[in-house]
């Protein structure tokens, strides 16, 4: 039977049998934060003892089990568009795009869970494992059911009668094809809060992106070269539409699907053109995918370091491989010192569920030894790895993006996306990522409504990624809704007070920046998440367990987006007070308030009770050519306390000190102060007017 080996602060590891060389905590590509670790709540014991778990291999690979009890709540397994508490579920966690049920088929799966008993654990294996979490009852269990179920004879007289849950078992089961045995980590809380932190910090600690990159994202047409992009952008100025990030789609490639990698005649000069962008104070994203077409520069040297089988008629890299990360990475250089700050990885997961197979099979294989079901599991994670210290090298932050993750990815400063596009399901895909180190960017597309794009907008300000992708369409959305009729350059009626609406929503994004930077410190240093479900916070709260569609920012605030059709809305708060963050509204937490009467610009946020909130005010700055100008807006009666982080919001500097955290605190008899004020030129912290939100003394009777 094996025993707990410490391996981090509040983290252990169980071996059984004899686990496989190729995992995700074996191939992990960034170091613990074992520093950041040590200033967790120290936990002597390990929440599991050996005789907890039971472990057997079979022809068909191997079966652990795990102790799972029915009043738990069992959260995680990566991405997870369809389902949020997982207690009674089963999940294949198979690698893919557009899963088409509730199967545990992801983007990005991960064989991590967290419970709210205050414990997470760590499943170390790169095959299509299938978790059973308290489906089942043993054969022992027959005439306990049987006692149970008397009286209950009844025929059901539909489906969901008959097939309705009966029991929980009392097992988490991981079923691991292949593996003749695996390694499982533990992870201590005494929170789920902590429980996750851990997790995180054991991955390297969350990701800080640059300031520019939580800023607002647009991508335009795929077929638009650089005069039509320069056209887009004047007319985004003239608007007043603050956008500061130009993502180009396929068709700045001379090939693309599979890639060349080099830029087409469409961009004549790049660098020239980069350099334009950034003098705007634009950042360059270019989309790719990892598949190399025979006209990339490095394809007959990267041919040998390759799958043995295509992935979209192009070769496919094995990241594992140190020669072909190598000449990889030196592809991605030449772009990066040519001004491009940021790359969207795209078609890194797998197709089964479209019209054809396009990524490489499962019985492929790879120069560093790795089969493709192996491959499936890590290439999304060292792909971002390799893209990544490219960035590093060259001493410059990016923000980007990928389709497909797995374990251990907080440090690295990705966002997942996803080509489906129900609404509800991309504001579950975004708080369910929280639980496993991701992020999640919920884009907006075309709309089938008005209602419908300005609701998804003001999702996507109050996101990871606040990001419009029009790549099949000329015209932005607010030209015109209809996929075809933009296409075919049809304005629709009302256009105007349209971007009214946007303009708004993208402006909360840049009031929200200050707010938004200082979460993702929190996640680089301590492992909270920035974005993350209700039930991180608070457990013990049984009604927190189904939100899913409402969510945590930050340390202070909850957003409720509302969905096309929603005239009224249901809004859980937990316990303790809350304020409206647009009226100072008090409301009490503990329970469901009913919002009615929303109008188009409504959005449902609200600021925890004694919150000090710094936001950037609408100014010069938000053109990105100077520092923002922060106002502190105070949520409380009586005192209310928040802070503020900076660094110089560009290069890794602050990894090495040089930035600052600024405690702000406000009392009613002493009004504002300031413990510090913020590094470098990113913040400018107006203490003189402040803003109150509830019926303290104005702000012009404060000292």
């Amino acid at each position: 039977m094996s025993s707990p080996e410490p391996i981090a602060p509040g983290v252990w590891r169980y071996r059984f049998g004899t686990p496989e060389e190729a995992s995700p905590v074996a191939l992990r590509q960034a170091d613990p934060a074992l520093d950041r670790m040590a200033g967790l709540l120290p936990v002597d014991e390990c929440p599991f003892a050996g005789a907890d778990f039971s472990f057997r291999t079979e022809r068909r690979g191997c079966v652990l089990t795990a102790p799972f009890d029915a009043e738990e709540g069992v959260f995680g397994f990566g991405l997870q568009l369809q389902s949020h508490l997982q207690s009674g579920k089963k999940k294949h966690l198979r690698v893919n795009s557009d899963p088409v049920a509730d199967t545990g088929d992801s983007h990005a799966p991960v064989p991590f869970y967290v419970s709210t008993r205050g414990y997470g654990v760590l499943v170390d294996t790169a095959r299509y494992a299938s978790v059973y979490v308290g489906t089942h009852l043993s054969a022992e269990a027959l005439k306990e059911r049987a006692e149970q179920r008397l009286g209950q004879q009844q025929p059901g007289l539909s489906t969901e009668e008959i097939y309705r849950r009966h029991a929980f078992g009392r097992e988490v089961v991981f079923d691991i094809p292949a593996a003749a045995g695996v390694d499982v980590y533990v992870f201590a809380g005494p929170t789920m809060r902590d429980a996750i932190r851990r997790y995180v910090l054991f991955s390297g600690g969350g990701c800080l992106p640059p300031l520019w990159g939580l800023k607002n994202w647009y991508r335009p047409f795929a077929k638009d070269g650089e005069a039509e992009v320069g056209a887009l952008l004047e007319e985004f100025a003239k608007d007043g539409l603050p956008f500061h990030v130009l993502g180009l789609e396929p068709g700045w490639q001379t090939r693309s699907y599979p890639n060349s990698l080099v830029w087409s005649e469409r961009f004549p000069d790049p660098e020239a053109f980069a350099g334009k962008l950034r003098s705007r104070h634009w950042r360059l994203n270019l989309w790719e995918h990892a598949f190399l077409d025979p006209a990339s520069p490095i394809a007959e040297e990267i041919a040998s370091h390759s799958a043995d089988t295509l992935g979209m008629d192009g070769l496919v890299p094995d990241f594992f491989d140190p020669e072909a990360e190598r000449l990889f990475a030196g592809e991605h250089r030449r772009l990066v010192k040519g001004g491009v700050a940021g790359f969207k990885l795209d078609e890194c997961d797998n197709s089964d569920f479209i019209s054809y197979s396009w990524s490489f099979p499962e019985h492929a294989r790879f120069p560093s030894g790795l089969d493709g079901e192996q491959m499936h599991c890590l290439y999304g994670l060292a792909y971002q790895a390799t893209v990544d210290r490219v960035f590093r090298e060259e001493g410059q932050r990016h923000y980007s993006l990928v389709r497909s993750s797995g374990a251990l990815a907080a440090p690295f400063p990705f966002a997942l996306y996803s080509d489906l596009y129900a609404h509800d399901e991309f504001l579950r895909g975004m708080i369910n990522s929280g639980f496993s180190g991701h992020l999640f960017a919920p884009e907006v597309r075309h709309a089938a409504s008005v209602e419908d794009l300005v609701r998804r907008l003001q999702t996507a300000v109050l996101s990871p990624v606040s990001q419009v992708n029009c790549w099949y369409m000329p015209h932005a959305p607010w030209f015109q809704i209809d996929r075809q009729l933009n296409q075919a350059g049809v304005k629709m009626e009302g256009a105007g007070e349209v971007v009214k609406l946007v303009k708004q929503a993208l402006e909360l994004r840049m009031r929200l920046l200050p707010v938004l930077y200082t979460a993702f410190a929190h996640y680089h240093r301590e492992g909270v998440p920035p974005f993350r479900a209700l039930v991180v916070d608070t457990p013990e709260d049984r009604r927190t367990w189904s939100c899913d569609q409402q969510y945590l920012i930050g340390q202070s605030l909850l957003a409720a987006p509302l969905k096309a059709g929603e005239r009224v809305k249901e809004v859980y708060l937990p316990q303790g007070a809350w304020r409206d963050f647009f009226t100072g509204k008090r409301l009490e937490g503990g329970r469901t308030h009913t919002l009615s009467d929303l109008s188009l610009a409504d959005i449902p946020l609200f600021v925890r009770e004694g919150t000090v909130l710094p936001l950037a005010e609408s100014a010069e700055g938000w053109s990105g050519g100077g520092p923002l100008t922060v106002r502190l807006h105070v949520y409380g009666e009586e005192k209310a306390e928040g802070e503020l982080y900076a660094d110089d919001g560009e290069t890794f500097a602050f990894e090495r000190g040089d930035c600052s955290w600024t405690r702000l605190t406000w009392t009613a008899a002493g009004g504002l102060k300031a413990d510090g004020c913020p590094s470098g030129e990113m913040f400018l912290l107006d203490l003189a007017n402040p803003v109150l939100h509830a019926g303290a003394a104005p702000a012009s009777d404060l000292p």
